[in-house]
């Protein structure tokens, strides 16, 4: 080979190199820049760190997909301790900066409070994952949150205590920082007309909180009138209070905002020896309100928490995950949907027209974006319009209570809505047809709920023939509670298009559909009854679902059982939903806002075939790299080899011209592979190979 062509050759692929470097480092140049404030450090780390976690996944998928608007988005992080002070300091450091378009954060809602002055005279749009306190967007256009206010959230409990748990007399213990102090008087307000609230209680941040709480509980002790118990207060004086009511005796209910629904509290009241040795003997029967139960999520949810726990090895992320995944969705959303150059010098341009674009396009349930917390989208405040949930512990588990008030809007009156935990346990799997998408199972199905529901008149919507519940194998009644148990064996049909066409689901590459695996599903809804009547939830403690271990012992339990030639079950997720129905000429639902929706259960069971493993070889996120680097590869080799008459070097060559080839053949295989199934998703991969 000539030492020109040789020279010629090298340079290129240099400059080739040189080139790829190049546009990384324009690209990093031109990044869009998000701020992320909140407790890094300190008591409230692990939820700072849940939150950051959180969104870095959704943007580490959006930077995969190509960013946004061409351009990678990268995450500032920032620690406030949840000390409103620092929270100033750090608003202050970003404004100086001048590089992000927007602020996620903060946690605290007295960090929010202090801090959102600061975006507010400099003009940058923010977006709290969880601060609730009515202030935080009160007379700031430019601070937006993802999360209920405390002004529902006291409106709900109110209603709660009164109308569902039959309370007409409510006590109050409440502390003087800005969230409990706000919460307990809005809590007052709502109970007007409602609620008698003979008794208040003030922990006072400046005497000893220990000594004041034993002197409350004393005088509980001489209160047989003080009725229910509202505990407004955060997590850490709340499990000293809990603690100190039940030791000293006292039955009746208790009552606590969300600040309860957080690992803050149920692990640190898990210190206590009773509660490690009977988990509930504190906690049961506590009623808290909390922006988000895991039993009631959605598969949005239900995917991104896969996600999280196989990316960080870790349990299921607190709430405040959630609603930051979904803080981000909207933002990212509003800059794509802005087109705006995202440019140093075009930073307060853009930045004002992100926070137009959260006003006057994501303003209306029908122009929200639903996310793992549900719909997203604000009023005039820069609210965002969220369910309130009642959870209820049990075992030290918070799982949903069986009676909840669903709030159609802020100015409509709430209604009660039941909730029936469900549970299915898998027998078999069976006749699974790849080219039909057909498959058998058999299964348990059970049912806990309060109250006459008619719960066997269900239809299966994606069996191929209609399967009915006959009589059920057991039936009780324990107390309230009632409990059925069925056993179902029919044939159903594989509807993947659903899935993948579900909007801002983060989900793993294991969980692709394109290649090696199917997604087999149990869908059914009740055939008469709406959402307004009831909703399925995920029997968690049912099903054992709060052990890590759980499923996949059942998996393999399923796998040993099922007949399934070279497929494997490899994950099973369960989770509610909602599916819309036609209005058929109904006129309750004429009203603006009203929509005919039933409640769903579904089961998710991925399998994989074990005789096409060979192409899991390469994850499908780089199949398009790995094509054009080997045919690359394998053309310049051909060239090389052309070039050069060597004997001892040609060897060599054509050694590596058979190795890139092969992988040329390989990724052109599954390139194509990808292009079919994306353009035609139902289309099984025996299907594309036979052809």
């Amino acid at each position: 080979m000539k030492t020109k062509s040789k020279l010629f050759l090298l340079s290129t692929v240099i400059l080739f190199f040189l080139l790829l470097w190049g546009v990384k480092v324009f690209q990093e140049d031109v990044a869009i820049h998000i701020a992320f404030v909140g407790p890094m450090s300190g008591d409230s780390a692990m939820v700072g760190k849940s939150m950051t976690q959180a969104i870095q996944l959704y943007l580490d998928t959006i930077n995969a997909q190509g960013g946004v608007n061409s351009k990678k988005v990268i995450l500032d992080i920032f620690d406030d301790q949840n000390d409103p002070n620092k929270a100033s300091k750090v608003a202050q450091e970003i404004v100086a900066q001048d590089r992000a378009i927007a602020v996620i954060g903060h946690n605290c809602s007295a960090c929010s409070i202090k801090a959102g002055q600061i975006y507010q005279k400099a003009g940058i749009p923010a977006i709290t994952p969880v601060s609730t306190h009515v202030d935080v967007t009160q007379n700031n256009e430019w601070y937006f949150r993802t999360v209920f206010n405390d002004r529902l959230q006291a409106r709900f409990l109110v209603n709660y205590a009164k109308r569902l748990l039959q309370q007409n007399t409510v006590s109050i213990i409440y502390t003087d920082v800005t969230y409990a102090s706000d919460l307990a008087s809005l809590f007052e307000k709502a109970s007007q007309e409602l609620i008698d609230i003979p008794y208040k209680w003030l922990l006072s941040s400046d005497k000893d909180l220990e000594a004041q709480m034993a002197q409350i509980v004393s005088d509980l002790q001489t209160k047989p009138n003080a009725g229910l118990i509202f505990l407004a207060t955060h997590a850490p004086e709340g499990v000293k209070l809990v603690k100190l009511i039940r030791d000293a005796g006292i039955k009746n209910t208790l009552m606590a905002p969300d600040a309860y629904a957080s690992s803050r509290f149920s692990e640190a009241i898990l210190n206590f020896p009773k509660e490690k040795q009977t988990p509930g003997y504190y906690t049961h029967d506590l009623y808290i309100s909390t922006p988000f139960l895991f039993d009631m999520a959605n598969r949005q949810a239900h995917y991104f928490n896969a996600l999280y726990q196989e990316k960080y090895q870790e349990k299921l992320p607190p709430w405040h995950a959630f609603y930051a995944v979904d803080a981000a969705i909207v933002l990212v959303e509003a800059i794509k949907r802005s087109n705006i150059p995202a440019q140093q010098d075009t930073l307060v341009v853009d930045r004002n027209t992100i926070r137009e674009t959260f006003s006057n396009h994501f303003n209306t349930p029908q122009e929200a974006l639903e996310g793992n917390t549900g719909l997203n989208y604000f009023d005039n405040k820069g609210d965002a319009f969220k369910s309130v949930f009642m959870g209820v512990y049990k075992n030290n588990r918070l799982i949903s209570a069986f009676k909840q008030l669903h709030i159609p809007s802020p100015s409509q009156e709430m209604y009660q809505t039941d909730v029936v935990y469900t549970g299915i346990q898998l027998n078999n799997i069976s006749h699974f047809n790849p080219k039909t998408a057909t498959y058998t199972l058999d299964f348990y199905i059970w049912f806990r709920f309060q109250g006459d529901i008619p719960l066997q008149q269900i239809e299966f919507i994606n069996a191929v023939e209609p399967i009915r519940l006959d009589t059920p194998l057991i039936k009780e009644t324990i107390g309230k509670e009632n409990y059925r148990l069925y056993r179902v064996k029919g044939e159903f049909k594989e509807k993947v298009s659903r899935f993948q066409e579900t909007p801002f689901v983060i989900y793993s590459p294991k969980h692709n559909l394109s290649l090696t695996q199917h997604l087999l599903e149990i869908n059914f809804r009740h055939r008469d009854l709406d959402r307004n009547h009831f909703i399925y939830v995920t029997d968690i403690l049912g099903m054992e679902l709060t052990k890590k271990t759980s499923l996949l012992e059942k998996t393999k339990e399923i796998q040993a059982q099922n007949a399934l030639e070279n497929w494997t079950v490899e994950e099973i997720n369960f989770f509610q939903g909602k599916v819309k129905h036609k209005l058929l000429g109904n006129p309750k639902y004429f009203m603006p806002g009203n929509t005919l929706e039933y409640s769903t259960f579904n089961a998710d069971i991925w399998i994989s075939n074990n005789a096409y493993t060979y192409y899991t070889l390469i994850p499908f996120q780089f199949v398009s790299g790995f094509f054009v680097f080997s045919g690359v590869m394998t053309l310049l080799l051909i060239f090389v080899s052309y070039q050069d008459n060597k004997a001892s070097r040609l060897k060599y060559l054509w050694f590596f011209q058979i190795i890139f080839t092969f992988l040329l053949l390989i990724t052109t295989e599954l390139f194509v592979m990808h292009w079919i199934i994306e353009h035609f998703r139902t289309v099984p991969i025996e299907t594309i190979i036979t052809v």
